[in-house]
């Protein structure tokens, strides 16, 4: 009986191990005033990644921002490691994700990233959509 228990262990760590975390997640903030803050992630099958920032505020001084970043994502477990190469930065892709690590957050549907260089990506939680 504990070997029917050990087996099943084994099988359902290999298989939460082998899931594919490709796809597109994101966070829409709506605020009150009719602004809004989306960020959006897409982790490719191939490896590679793109991330795209917008935010825009109702004032008067402000103005719509889009910031974008890309480079390669690789898995380990249940976490997500970000390199950027000085090749994936030009005058649009600025968002430099290496030294990025996010982990899946209660479910294989939310990642949650838990450290970066960009400090307001720190504790930012997306959906898969």
């Amino acid at each position: 009986m504990n070997y029917l228990f050990l087996v099943a262990f084994i099988f359902t760590s290999y298989c939460a191990q082998a899931q594919n975390f490709s796809g597109n997640y994101n966070q829409i903030i709506n605020i009150d005033d009719g602004g809004v803050i989306v960020y959006e992630l897409t982790l490719n099958p191939s490896g590679r990644f793109e991330f795209h920032f917008y935010r825009k505020l109702i004032c008067k001084i402000c103005k719509e921002e889009n910031q974008y970043g890309k480079g390669t994502w690789r898995q380990e477990g249940k976490y997500i490691f970000f390199t950027t190469e000085s090749t994936d930065l030009n005058e649009n892709y600025t968002l430099d994700f290496t030294n990025s690590k996010a982990r899946f957050h209660k479910s294989e549907t939310n990642l949650l990233f838990t450290e970066s260089n960009i400090y307001w990506i720190e504790k930012k939680q997306l959906a898969k959509l």
